[in-house]
């Protein structure tokens, strides 16, 4: 939906049935006979990252404020992966989109860069009512980058084995028939583990297995304690809290401790060592989102006002090149006077030698005629 206006033209008919739904009035419906009065509200949104930003009126993840529930920063990120801001309420979102409507640029501080049209629907609001989606954000997103960068520290760095000789591994593994339908294909070659736009070609739910029966795949491979493979163990930890149809009390403070101490050992193995800092160059995580066709609008209205500028500096030139012109023209003018002044001034004057000469022959001749006579 990258025209402006597209989201909530396509979602008018939805909003509208929806407010009506969630009026005193509601929906009447006839069951077996009987009125029945039908209420709904709408109590979240779920999507993958990139379209639940889009829909949400978020920057993308590319942004420098990335996240739509708080305000923390890549940069904060980055020197601490357990960093977290402030969080985004509808107070603060409304502050961000009237002064993203004042200054287009100013989406790049908030993160914001238009209004939702789900907002209109009672009861919802895109900072409160929004949840992240497991399946996307873990089993296509950080489940096959850590198995990415686990493997190719194993086959590149430590040289326990290469990837012939994995494949050949995922290959003969005894998976049982309750998953066999989702047992990883064997696939993997360098360039996916080593290239920084590699990516594994599995399916979300061959993730999920492969993330379990990693640690029995290799077996005595890796020794035990190993750092990498302990990362494997905190996220597999995590991702049975989350994946659970129910939780305990208690599970939610674990998951926060596990979460917490895996992303200080992710930092540690891959941000400290700088391994995965060629990942997040190449797929321009490090661009600063004046992001979005909104602000790439204001860069082109920018730009056009510069052409502008530049126009009214050419016209400012070419007046002046004119008046020079007309400067050179008068010096010109003043030039063919004086030219004009100094013939008629030796014109005068040959004519007043002349004369003089004339004079002078003529009193020689009297003086001749006079010594004749003499």
């Amino acid at each position: 939906m990258k025209r402006p206006g597209a989201f909530k033209k396509v979602l008018a008919p939805f909003c509208t049935d929806m407010k009506k739904l969630a009026s005193e009035e509601g929906v009447t419906l006839d069951l077996d006979g009987e009125p029945f009065v039908l209420r709904a509200i709408l109590t979240n949104l779920t999507a993958d990252t990139l379209a639940a930003h889009d829909l949400l009126g978020f920057l993308s993840v590319g942004a420098n404020y990335f996240c739509r529930r708080c305000m923390v920063s890549r940069a904060e990120v980055r020197a601490n992966a357990n960093a977290v801001g402030i969080p985004r309420t509808p107070e603060l979102h409304a502050a961000h989109l009237e002064q993203v409507q004042q200054r287009k640029k100013f989406s790049s501080e908030c993160g914001v860069k238009r209004s939702c049209p789900l907002d209109d629907i009672p009861y919802f609001h895109c900072v409160e009512n929004n949840v992240f989606d497991a399946f996307h954000d873990l089993l296509e997103g950080v489940v096959p980058l850590v198995i990415k960068l686990v493997l190719r520290h194993y086959i590149t760095k430590r040289k326990f084995f290469n990837v012939k000789f994995f494949n050949g591994l995922v290959v003969s593994f005894d998976y049982g028939l309750p998953d066999s339908k989702n047992k990883p294909s064997p696939n993997f070659d360098l360039d996916m583990l080593t290239s920084p736009r590699g990516k594994l070609k599995q399916t979300g739910s061959q993730m999920w297995f492969l993330m379990r029966a990693l640690p029995f795949i290799l077996g005595d491979l890796v020794e035990e304690g190993d750092p990498h493979m302990n990362l494997i163990f905190l996220l597999q930890d995590i991702m049975q809290i989350i994946f659970s149809f129910e939780i305990q009390n208690g599970d939610a403070d674990r998951l926060d401790t596990l979460i917490y101490n895996h992303n200080a050992l992710f930092f540690t193995l891959f941000i400290e060592t700088q391994e995965l800092h060629e990942e997040e160059d190449e797929q321009g995580l490090d661009e600063q989102e004046v992001d979005g066709a909104d602000n790439e609008q204001g860069v082109v209205t920018q730009d056009v006002d510069e052409e502008d500028n530049q126009k009214e500096v050419h016209e400012q030139e070419v007046e002046g090149e004119d008046s020079e012109q007309g400067v050179d023209e008068e010096e010109l003018v003043e030039e063919e006077g004086l030219l004009k002044e100094e013939t008629e001034q030796e014109q005068t004057v040959g004519k007043s030698a002349r004369n003089k000469n004339k004079k002078n022959n003529k009193k020689k001749k009297n003086s001749k005629k006079k010594k004749k006579k003499v």
